[in-house]
């Protein structure tokens, strides 16, 4: 690794993807930041690993604390608190405390937790609350009013006054679903998906990703250019898909279209070369191998396994239709 790269590799995977997917997501969680000062809400973006439910936190929160920088009345716009390394609500309020700067965070029963948290909450002007992989915290079994978690999650949200975002698995919306008086503190769900290659739509939907993506990649690259744009008869721009997308099917059996996959594979694309490289398919197949622990048995970009084969893995993954 060159003294560049790791400023390359930071900057990289900071970068704020302006696509449809996301941006709907952005804007999903400014309207729950438009409850800050009123009665909050809270809102769950749930969606499979990997899809990009953390990226979209962490560019929420990086746009908060941009927005904050000036107020001085802010000291800590946003608290992101993953509960897979909590097991019990007592460790989540000790967490909370500690990232508020608390001295003795792990002090204390939980009432006088939850009590210096909202005051914490109230000095240091903070916004929101993210919660990653909420299904790590809720049990196995079916959840009932009674349940003690949700006892305590139901008080927490109503009592702290700041919006939550709940990131989670399909699995989170077990929690909504237990009456209609939690169901009423949430904003509609917000659902993320893997990419894929199932339609016209969807592999345009891809290469759009794929683009937006490589517009803050550090490097020059060959044959990752898969969309061309015309204006209409009413002057309105239409992109579409170039005849020759191959390597897109390539791209989203290796990464299987997860937003996660898509940025560790370029992440190590930069590590392997030197500012004035070119990324082009022997570095892809390289930094696969890397990298990504795939089920399948082949590397998409050995140019030994045809695209006839690529297709079949990818329909047996369900990303390719391969009627």
């Amino acid at each position: 690794m060159n003294n560049t790269q790791p400023n390359e590799i930071a900057t990289f995977e900071k970068r704020i993807c302006w696509h449809d997917d996301f941006q709907d997501t952005q804007d999903a969680i400014k309207k729950l930041l438009s409850y800050t000062g009123r009665k909050p809400k809270a809102r769950l973006l749930k969606g499979k690993p990997g899809t990009g439910k953390t990226l979209s936190a962490l560019t929420a929160m990086d746009t908060l604390h941009q927005e904050s920088s000036t107020d001085a009345l802010t000291m800590k716009p946003t608290v992101y608190i993953n509960v897979s390394l909590f097991n019990s609500p007592g460790q989540l309020l000790s967490a909370i405390l500690e990232q508020l700067g608390d001295i003795n965070p792990y002090k204390g029963v939980m009432p006088q937790k939850v009590k210096t948290i909202i005051r914490l909450f109230k000095e240091q002007g903070v916004k929101l609350v993210i919660i990653d992989e909420f299904q790590d915290i809720l049990p196995k079994s079916r959840i009932q009013p009674t349940s003690k978690i949700y006892r305590f999650l139901k008080g927490f949200l109503d009592e702290c006054g700041v919006p939550f975002l709940l990131l989670g698995t399909e699995h989170s919306e077990r929690f909504l679903e237990v009456d209609e008086q939690i169901r009423t503190r949430f904003l509609p769900t917000q659902e993320l998906f893997a990419f894929s290659c199932l339609s016209d739509a969807e592999k345009l939907r891809f290469a759009l990703i794929i683009e937006s993506v490589l517009l803050k990649f550090p490097r020059k690259t060959e044959g990752l250019d898969f969309t061309e744009s015309y204006f209409d008869d009413n002057g309105k721009e239409v992109i579409t898909l170039k005849s020759n997308h191959n390597m897109l099917y390539r791209l989203n059996l290796a990464t299987k279209g997860l937003m996660r996959v898509i940025v560790n594979l370029f992440t190590e694309c930069i590590e392997l070369t030197n500012s004035e490289d070119i990324v082009d398919n022997d570095i892809l197949q390289v930094a696969y191998d890397n990298v990504v622990n795939g089920s399948h048995t082949i590397n998409p970009f050995d140019m030994s396994n045809t695209l006839s084969r690529v297709k079949v893995r990818l329909a047996k993954e369900g990303l390719y239709n391969a009627k």
